[in-house]
């Protein structure tokens, strides 16, 4: 689990300006739900307007009917984020404790400054009156337990501009629908310094919240973008599965048509979930960085299919695509799992692993152009050869021996096959931590020209008794001597 961060704007506003994104991701979350909700497109142009509107409104999406039944899963978030049921619905939740409740905070909030004494905006100061606690903003402390925020005392500052947004926080969260159809497993909050994404986001759920209010009997399930689990496998109820569904339904509805590329600091996204162990909430934060995002991104926009066929695995089990979606967005080198060993294939293509090697583990242009030139080789040599499985294994098994793939390039270069020279072999090869990232990509190279031009289906049987001809034997020795 990752420290949470806080940025605070402290640049001087022009006019009356009632709310911003402040870098908190519950707030900014809540700010974004507010301005969808009104139909607005920048958070800096709501009105006060806008929010007595809003909040006039509120009542028909957390109660059914006219009474004050509580749409269930509305009361499963409270109980969630706020660990205990939100002020207005503790002990018994009521239409006229809500209105009592934003009457409470809505005649203090006044337009954002340059500074204040509030802990989570800094741009209003804090009421004065009470310290606020964990059933008002989430994640917070409590009257009695001191933990987050707390500055060692029960409760903290904050402002009630900021109390009162939490109210719109639902139409600002994501929630995968859970497998009994009650309260979800998880909410997620994707959070960044691109706004436009939690915007757009926030967009489609009051879309989807709206045509489920209307029927006033209805339980409202919270928004999740569906469509994609033919490309993206496994559980939504994975947070790692999650975030990479929510980037496929992202590129298809929104950055696919775009020509203009997003700044590097806006291809960054962070994603709080707080995931639900039927005793407490629990907030794990996960972090995009531009490389993933780009790869991602690009790989949903132009390899779709072999992105799917990657993730899926050799025997589409949706197991392995939940473990393979943990590992990309932790960070785990994958450029090995393009590799099908047993049957010789790659899985994806090698267009994608390509694109994988430059953006997640930023190999050079020059680099990836001289391991291809050395498969060009490498490949003459194995069409050229008697015997080219047995070959072929020989380099794939020097994986874990530095020093048997150099004996193997020696036996190359002896048959007459011009592959490297020592400026290119060293820059391939001997840097630390790359030599097993240029010989996956060296595989995968190979494997990719055997699709076009079969080699090792047609080669004819080779005797299993015969012993596969050592590349080298006293050489590899020697290195080996010398490493040590």
């Amino acid at each position: 689990m990752g420290q949470v961060r806080h940025y605070y704007l402290g640049v001087k506003e022009e006019g009356r300006i009632l709310f911003d994104f402040v870098g908190n991701p519950f707030v900014d979350a809540a700010v974004a739900g507010l301005t969808a909700l009104v139909g607005k497109e920048n958070p800096r142009e709501l009105t006060e307007e806008d929010l007595d509107g809003a909040l006039l409104d509120l009542p028909r999406y957390f109660f059914k009917n006219d009474g004050n039944d509580v749409r269930s899963r509305w009361r499963g978030l409270s109980g969630m984020l706020y660990a205990r049921n939100i002020a207005f619905f503790n002990p018994k939740p009521s239409k006229e404790k809500l209105i009592e409740y934003i009457a409470r905070f809505r005649e203090q909030i006044v337009p954002l400054s340059d500074s204040g004494s509030c802990i989570i905006c800094g741009r209003r100061n804090a009421i004065i009156s009470e310290k606020i606690t964990w059933n008002q903003i989430p994640m917070t402390s409590s009257g009695g337990l001191v933990n987050f925020n707390s500055f060692m005392s029960p409760g903290f500052a904050a402002c009630a501009g900021c109390v009162l947004l939490m109210l719109f926080l639902p139409f600002g969260i994501l929630a995968p629908p859970s497998k009994n159809g009650t309260t979800p497993s998880i909410f997620l909050i994707p959070h960044g310094v691109n706004k436009k994404i939690m915007l757009w986001l926030a967009q489609d759920a009051v879309r989807y919240i709206k045509q489920r209010a209307d029927v006033p009997v209805e339980d409202i399930r919270f928004f999740f973008p569906a469509g994609n689990e033919g490309v993206i496998p496994g559980s939504a109820n994975v947070p790692e599965v999650a975030i990479l569904r929510i980037f496929a339904y992202l590129v298809e509805n929104y950055l696919v048509g775009s020509n203009q590329p997003l700044p590097p600091s806006h291809r960054t996204m962070d994603v709080y979930a707080i995931i639900n162990t039927n005793q407490s909430a629990m907030v794990d934060i996960y972090r995009v960085p531009q490389p993933l995002f780009d790869f991602v991104t690009e790989a949903l926009k132009h390899h779709r299919g072999e992105l799917c066929e990657f993730l899926f695995g050799p025997n589409r089990k949706s197991e392995y695509g939940t473990m393979m979606a943990k590992r990309l967005v932790a960070g785990d080198y994958l450029l090995s799992r393009f590799i099908n060993l047993r049957n010789r294939a790659i899985l994806g293509s090698k267009d994608l692993a390509i694109l994988y090697a430059k953006e997640v583990l930023n190999m050079k242009k020059d680099r990836i152009r001289t391991i291809q030139k050395l498969a060009d080789e490498v490949w003459k040599y194995l069409k050229d050869s008697k015997k080219p499985k047995r070959e072929l294994e020989i380099l794939e098994k020097t994986r874990n021996n530095p020093a048997q793939l150099r004996a193997f390039f020696i036996r190359v270069l002896k048959a007459g096959y011009h592959i490297l020279n020592l400026d290119e072999y060293s820059e391939v090869f001997t840097e630390e931590g790359t030599w097993k990232e240029s010989l996956d990509l060296l595989l995968i190279e190979l494997y990719s020209r055997n699709i076009q031009d079969p080699l090792w289906e047609k080669a004819p049987d080779e005797e299993e008794e015969e012993e596969p001809e050592e590349p080298d034997r006293e050489y590899s020795e020697k290195e080996e001597e010398d490493e040590v």
